[in-house]
C-alpha cells in the first residue's frame, strides 16, 4: 500500500512539474512600464520605478518565464510612438504585445500613492494578460511603505510578487 501511495505521489508531482514546464513559462512575456491610475497628479520618474520593474522582471525570470527585455519594449514603443499613458489602454497594450511577439503582457498600475509624514505608501495592481485573447491569466495587488518613493515601489513589487496572495502564490509557486 505504501509503495502505491509513493508511486501515486511521484506521478502527481511529475505531472504538475510537466504542466508548469510545458505551459505558459516558455512563452514570451513583456513587463510593461508602470501606468499611473491616480486621481492626484504625481511626479514618478522612470528611475523611481526602475528598481521595482527590475524586481518584477527578475522574479518572473526566476520562475522560468521567457522575458522580453525592456530595451526591446522601449525600442518598439519609440518606433510606434507609444507613450506611457497609451499603455493603460488595453487595445494599445495588446497591439504592443503583438509587435513584440509576446504571448503575455504583465501590466502594473500604480493605483494609490500617499505621503504619510516621512513615508510613502504605494499600492500596485498587476495582471498578466494573454495577448491573443485579452484574457487575464492572473492578477494581484501589492502595498509598500518606505521613506523613499523608489524603495516603497520596490516593497510594493515584492508584496505583489511574493505575498500570500501574490503572483507566485496564484500561479502555484511557494512563497516566502
Amino acid at each position: 500500500m505504501k509503495k502505491y501511495f509513493t508511486l501515486l505521489l511521484t506521478l502527481i508531482v511529475l505531472s504538475i512539474s510537466n504542466i508548469c514546464s510545458a505551459g505558459i513559462m516558455e512563452d514570451p512575456v513583456a513587463v510593461l512600464p508602470f501606468a499611473k491610475k491616480l486621481t492626484v497628479q504625481t511626479n514618478i520618474s522612470m528611475s523611481d520605478s526602475d528598481g521595482a520593474l527590475g524586481y518584477i522582471e527578475g522574479e518572473l525570470g526566476a520562475l522560468s518565464f521567457n522575458m522580453i527585455t525592456r530595451t526591446e519594449i522601449n525600442r518598439v514603443c519609440e518606433e510606434m510612438r507609444f507613450q506611457q499613458s497609451d499603455l493603460v489602454d488595453p487595445s494599445t497594450a495588446v497591439q504592443l504585445g503583438h509587435l513584440l511577439g509576446a504571448k503575455y503582457l504583465f501590466i502594473t498600475n500604480i493605483t494609490d500613492l500617499d505621503r504619510e509624514g516621512n513615508n510613502y505608501l504605494v499600492h500596485l495592481t498587476s495582471k498578466m494578460i494573454e495577448v491573443e485573447t485579452g484574457r487575464v491569466i492572473v492578477g494581484a495587488r501589492g502595498e509598500g511603505r518606505a521613506n523613499r518613493l523608489d524603495n516603497a515601489l520596490i516593497k510594493a513589487a515584492e508584496n505583489l510578487m511574493e505575498g500570500k496572495k501574490g503572483i507566485q502564490a496564484r500561479l502555484g509557486f511557494k512563497t516566502k
